[in-house]
């Protein structure tokens, strides 16, 4: 993804456009996020990605960052999860999966957090409330090519 593939997305799909904004936003702990999902896998056996049946718990945590997560810095914060941005973008209530990073350069600070070993610190509060999100355009998608996106 982050050198030559380009994301997979379905044609007029919102949920695809946001995760490939995603991708574009957040290239290093996409990444990172992919590395880890492969590496727990791997540990479990599973060669093939459609053979996975059940997931464990950091493997469910992972499921959770990627669909719903955000991301809070020292004095940022931002929506990473695809999902959770397309709830933002509906205008319905979040239920976050949240985790705090030590920089305000929140890709690179997420990118770290989850090159670690260990399991993925989640914040847990109730709910978080953040502005309201407008949905994004193809020509945003068309920014962010311009911009290098492998998208």
């Amino acid at each position: 993804m982050l050198r030559s593939a380009p994301a997979r997305a379905r044609r007029d799909n919102r949920h695809d456009l946001l995760s490939a904004l995603t991708w574009a936003r957040f290239p290093r702990a996409k990444h990172a996020l992919c590395v880890r999902q492969l590496r727990l896998a791997r540990e479990r056996g599973v060669i093939d990605f459609g053979t996975l049946r059940v997931r464990n718990r950091e493997q469910d945590a992972c499921a959770m960052l990627d669909e719903g997560g955000v991301v809070l810095g020292p004095t940022q914060q931002a929506i990473f999860g695809h999902a959770a941005l397309e709830d933002a973008v509906m205008g319905c209530n979040l239920r976050p999966f949240m985790v705090h990073v030590d920089t305000d350069d929140l890709d690179a600070g997420l990118a770290r957090l989850l090159a670690r070993p260990q399991p993925i610190p989640r914040v847990r509060e109730r709910h978080l409330v953040l502005p309201k999100v407008t949905a994004p355009t193809t020509a945003d998608l068309s920014r962010a090519r311009r911009k290098g996106a492998a998208i």
